[in-house]
């Protein structure tokens, strides 16, 4: 899975899913899951989430991020087609991680694709309680605040919806998705 296809995908709102014996499964669900990026968004249980005590950084760890969100759970669509792809477009400055740390511990994360004012949302992963709830909470903030407007989590779930998140018609997400990719934003750094 080359840097290239995956950018070009992300810019029309599809993502990979899992892998069939062709080879990978490309998805653009609808409704969308997302979250309109502004200071403050998100509800009270995300904000709670961002005072937990943890430690977080960006891009510290992008490939220990990945290998946590691969872990997770068996049968994880994570393999190392993907962690390469994945890994290019991060060299390219196109594909953040957030890391949650408790002392010298990685136990939580996530990471996407960023494309001008969009944060599509890959995968998180936790290993202690709220970790990854508390890295969600402190990346949406600083996102908003660098001037993000949209933030992607492809398919709901009850915890993107308790957090915030709502389902959007397919035509909708494309006008934000739109939107987003002519925005000059920079990635907010550590």
């Amino acid at each position: 899975m080359d840097a290239p296809t995956l950018e070009a995908a992300y810019r029309r709102g599809i993502f990979p899913w899992e892998d069939s014996p062709a080879g990978p499964v490309w998805h653009a669900y609808a409704p969308r899951c997302v979250l309109r990026l502004k200071p403050g968004c998100g509800n009270r249980n995300l904000h709670r989430a961002g005072r937990l005590p943890f430690r977080f950084t960006t891009d510290q760890s992008f490939q220990g991020v990945m290998l946590g969100c691969a872990d997770r759970a068996e049968g994880s669509w994570i393999n190392d087609e993907k962690l390469a792809g994945y890994a290019n477009l991060h060299g390219r400055g196109l594909a953040h991680s957030v890391e949650v740390w408790q002392g010298a511990e990685l136990v939580g994360g996530l990471y996407g694709v960023t494309l001008g004012g969009l944060f599509a949302g890959e995968s998180m992963f936790s290993r202690v309680s709220q970790a990854s709830k508390a890295g969600l909470a402190w990346l949406t903030a600083r996102l908003a605040t660098a001037g993000y407007t949209l933030f992607d989590a492809q398919v709901a779930n009850s915890h993107t919806l308790s957090l915030g998140f709502e389902e959007i018609p397919w035509r909708e997400f494309q006008k934000l998705l739109q939107e987003a990719l002519e925005s000059p934003v920079t990635w907010p750094g550590a």
